[in-house]
């Protein structure tokens, strides 16, 4: 068995993606030993962890001056405990995974390749391993200069269990969105224009969003200004059961993703796995990583999320199926991606790199291509 030491600035119990896709990876290991060097936060659930997770203090100035303590913190770290693999999480932590001089894997999601180009391009070549989170994400990591023989594409996982059952309790007519409102690529202003034309042929169809950000004064006015505001619910954050109760009793999950100009968009949408997983079809759309998120027809619909036209089209679709197509289609999707699958392929990645991969100087990348992937 390997030891690896994850580092990242993401993980629980913060909300996000990747801190959902980093504590996923360190729960569901059964041939790395893992520990966990992560920002500091709340402790309460770090004992479900089978490794150690170790937190920095909180420290006052920029967040930068935060990303500089852990990638330091990271060095010191992987040569005091002699650990034979470390995995950044994400981008910004690069540097000090590359330091350490130990075998090293990078993490790639999306938009952080080109918030942090230039960091991108400077240690994706120099990397053990990559692992990409979709096709999408996979293309970005390559035109950055990522060695492709050493780029492996691993979706993030789901917790496929049965679900808890809100029995009859299931709402017909409700489409819920869960996601920070921060991020204008997730396309909620959009779900809200579609909601005039949606209850023209659904006519109890009411949306239910969850999340926090910066964004939802707009949001209120958007749906103010159409006069769909009795029908458009802000939940705020809610705790994990609660998110779970509402995805249990949506008809449809609906996140109309895009990708603006200059922006990354989404590397793959974990959320919508965690709504087929329990039964629930999802509206996506047809660009970024949510096209592997999604299976057209089976687990969802993916529509064309710069027209409100195809948002609500599609959004009329499901909601006037037969639920339980939909139910059957999403779970089976949603098998493919078990925790236990994927979970294989990442440590076959893992072992492969702390195995065969010895670690590059950090000023210079591998030219010469490997026969070996």
């Amino acid at each position: 068995m390997i030891r690896a030491l994850l580092v990242t600035p993401d993980f629980a119990p913060r909300v996000g993606g990747i801190s959902t896709l980093c504590a996923g990876v360190v729960k569901h290991q059964n041939r790395v030993q893992m520990d966990v060097l992560t920002f500091h936060g709340d402790r309460a659930g770090d004992a479900m962890y089978p490794g150690t997770i170790r937190r920095l203090p909180p420290l006052l100035g920029p967040a930068s001056g935060q990303v500089m303590a852990l990638n330091a913190a990271c060095v010191g770290l992987a040569v005091k405990a002699r650990y034979d693999l470390v995995i950044a999480g994400h981008v910004v932590v690069a540097p000090g995974a590359a330091a350490s001089r130990r075998p090293w894997v990078l993490y790639a999601h999306a938009k952080e390749l080109l918030y942090r180009e230039w960091l991108a391009k400077f240690f994706l070549p120099r990397a053990s391993a990559v692992i990409a989170v979709s096709r999408y994400t996979e293309q970005l990591v390559i035109e950055r200069g990522a060695l492709p023989f050493r780029v492996h594409r691993i979706p993030p996982g789901v917790d496929v269990t049965e679900p808890a059952g809100s029995g009859g309790r299931t709402d017909p007519n409700m489409i819920l969105t869960v996601c920070r409102l921060d991020d204008e690529h997730k396309g909620i202003d959009f779900l809200i224009r579609a909601l005039p034309a949606v209850r023209a042929r659904v006519t109890d169809a009411h949306l239910v969003i969850v999340g926090r950000g910066r964004l939802r004064s707009m949001l209120e006015a958007v749906a103010e200004q159409l006069g769909v505001s009795d029908v458009v619910s802000f939940a705020g954050g809610v705790d994990d059961d609660q998110r779970d109760e509402l995805l249990e009793t949506a008809a449809v999950f609906a996140m109309p993703n895009r990708i603006p100009p200059g922006e990354g968009g989404e590397g793959f949408g974990i959320v919508f796995l965690e709504a087929a997983s329990r039964g629930v079809p999802t509206l996506a759309g047809s660009v970024g990583g949510a096209r592997d998120a999604v299976e057209h027809g089976v687990s969802g619909l993916l529509v064309d999320s710069s027209s409100v036209e195809e948002v609500a089209n599609g959004l009329i679709r499901i909601l006037q199926t037969d639920r339980d197509v939909w139910r059957e289609g999403a779970r089976a999707w949603a098998e493919h991606f078990a925790w236990p699958r994927v979970s294989a392929e990442i440590e076959q990645v893992l072992t492969t790199a702390a195995n065969e991969h010895p670690p590059l100087p950090v000023g210079r990348s591998e030219r010469r291509a490997s026969p070996r992937s």
